[in-house]
């Protein structure tokens, strides 16, 4: 009878001893406790029932401790060693429901948790049998042993981080970071997608750099997609595995950083990638992407960062502003950064202008996100090919390369013998005579160079690079990339030799 009794009777006794008052413990209805545990509101469900018990069905993400009860009443006085012993000390200030088999052995328990020192809020969950009442389910999974303030050393890398003693209310700020930055960048990439974007463009100012370096910078990024799908099951060829293929972005690539804002030097360059590659003062800055920026956000997460601040573009999901304060006793260590003035940027015509602008020396920056460069090309194109026919050439001789499907099927270059646009002779690198058929491509002329560079702006090719030659017109150098999903479906012409004289 008196060991039955010594839970109950310890309490008022050891209350006085100790000099602790007891707090109010919360008794919880099957419902509360439902929304409670689904919710995030529970740092730790402890079940005080026996291993038997729990056998039969518990509660989802429960711990089992069923001896816990017993130990303190019996150590009390040494309360830390026990709790210690059952990885609870660091709980303590935490957020803690206890249940049993119908709400006794809870309302024990906690009792004596609240004179062991725990300060935190405290649940009566009441028990399985309330729960099972009110239509919830219970579980056989294993018992949670992880939660955050039952891992070892965990308080004190967690806590500088709270101004709550309770390493479970720090950890909550970081799990609604990670919520939060998921759902960012998820949107981010989900508006991508939508937009059938292929690029963007926006303002980057990094603060706290020293001396100015031209901030904000307009940073130009290429998205990177790759494409998923399901695998035919019906079939093992290589170019039909893929069933629905939808695309999903991979990353991206930054382009282009302009500076907009003051240089360190007078004489030193808006652009910012070639200056960092020169390296020169800039060597050691970094231009972020959105995508990078998600990064930085992460580590600053999976570091525990004392302070992290994030604003997020509620349309488009990237961060608008940043403050990452990594260790608050440390100085100069910190990440602040803005992203503004975000645009849509069509790669297509943005990659054909900077080709086109490097290929003929001319400044198009004023051109951006138009379509001037497809008809420029074209234009380009028209006025070439014009020269060539205005010539009126009988005969000539070229040497060139051909290759096509990412690979060099043919022993390149090809020596030609051209007279009235009609292949007299062609030759390989190796001095052979090549059998003229159509099928070896053999029979092309200049007039087929022309031809491929036009198929490529008719097709809407991702890039088409072209070189025209400043004598004759005919184009001396080709590159297009039909598609830049695809790989080795790329046509790249080099001419290495023309004469009217002949060959060399």
């Amino acid at each position: 009878m008196l060991r039955c009794l010594s839970l109950t009777l310890l309490f008022p006794v050891l209350a006085v001893l100790l000099g602790v008052s007891s707090a109010e413990i919360i008794d919880l209805t099957s419902q509360e406790f439902y929304e409670m545990a689904t919710t995030g509101q529970v740092d730790l469900m402890i079940d005080v029932r026996t291993q038997a018990e729990w056998n039969t069905g518990h509660i989802e993400n429960a711990t089992l401790m069923d001896a816990l009860a017993l130990q303190l009443a019996q150590n009390l006085r040494t309360a830390e060693d026990v709790l210690r012993n059952f990885s609870l000390w660091e709980c303590r200030f935490c957020r803690v429901v206890v249940y049993c088999r119908s709400g006794a052995r809870a309302s024990n328990a906690l009792q004596l948790l609240e004179l062991a020192g725990f300060e935190g809020p405290l649940y009566n969950g009441q028990g399985v049998s309330q729960w099972t009442a009110a239509g919830y389910e219970l579980v056989t999974t294993p018992s949670v042993e992880d939660r955050y303030c039952m891992v070892p050393n965990m308080e004190t890398a967690v806590l500088r981080q709270s101004s709550s003693r309770s390493v479970c209310r720090a950890m909550a700020i970081y799990e609604q970071h990670q919520r939060e930055v998921d759902a960012a960048r998820n949107l981010f990439l989900a508006q991508m997608q939508s937009h059938n974007a292929t690029g963007y463009s926006y303002l980057l100012h990094v603060y706290g750099n020293f001396p100015p370096v031209g901030y904000p910078w307009l940073v130009t990024v290429e998205l990177q997609e790759m494409m998923m799908g399901m695998k035919d099951p019906n079939t093992t060829a290589p170019m039909a595995m893929i069933v629905d293929p939808w695309y999903g972005i991979k990353g991206d690539t930054v382009l282009a950083a302009e500076a907009t804002g003051d240089l360190p030097t007078p004489n030193a360059s808006t652009d910012i990638l070639a200056e960092m590659e020169d390296g020169n003062n800039m060597g050691w800055l970094t231009v972020y992407s959105i995508l990078d920026l998600f990064d930085k956000i992460q580590d600053g997460i999976d570091r525990l960062a004392d302070d992290i601040q994030v604003v997020y573009n509620l349309e488009w999901g990237y961060p608008e502003d940043i403050s990452i304060d990594y260790d608050q006793q440390i100085a100069d260590e910190e990440f602040y950064a803005t992203a503004s003035n975000f645009t849509l940027v069509d790669m297509e015509w943005y990659t054909m202008e900077i080709h086109y602008e490097h290929n003929n020396d001319i400044d198009a920056t004023d051109t951006m996100g138009t379509s001037f460069f497809a008809a420029d090309i074209q234009s380009d194109l028209n006025d070439n090919k014009a020269q060539w026919e205005g010539l009126g050439l009988t005969e000539y001789f070229f040497e060139y390369t051909w290759i096509e499907g990412g690979g060099l099927l043919m022993e390149f270059p090809w020596s030609v013998h051209v007279r009235d646009e009609v292949v007299v002779e062609v030759t390989n690198a190796a001095g052979q005579d090549i059998t003229i058929t159509d099928q070896t491509g053999a029979l092309r002329t200049m007039v087929n160079l022309f031809d491929a560079v036009q198929d490529g702006l008719d097709r809407n090719a991702y890039m088409v690079d072209v070189k025209f030659d400043g004598t004759y017109g005919y184009p001396s150098d080709v590159w297009i990339d039909y598609d830049s999903q695809r790989a080795d479906e790329e046509l790249s012409v080099t001419v290495s030799y023309f004469s009217t004289e002949g060959l060399p």
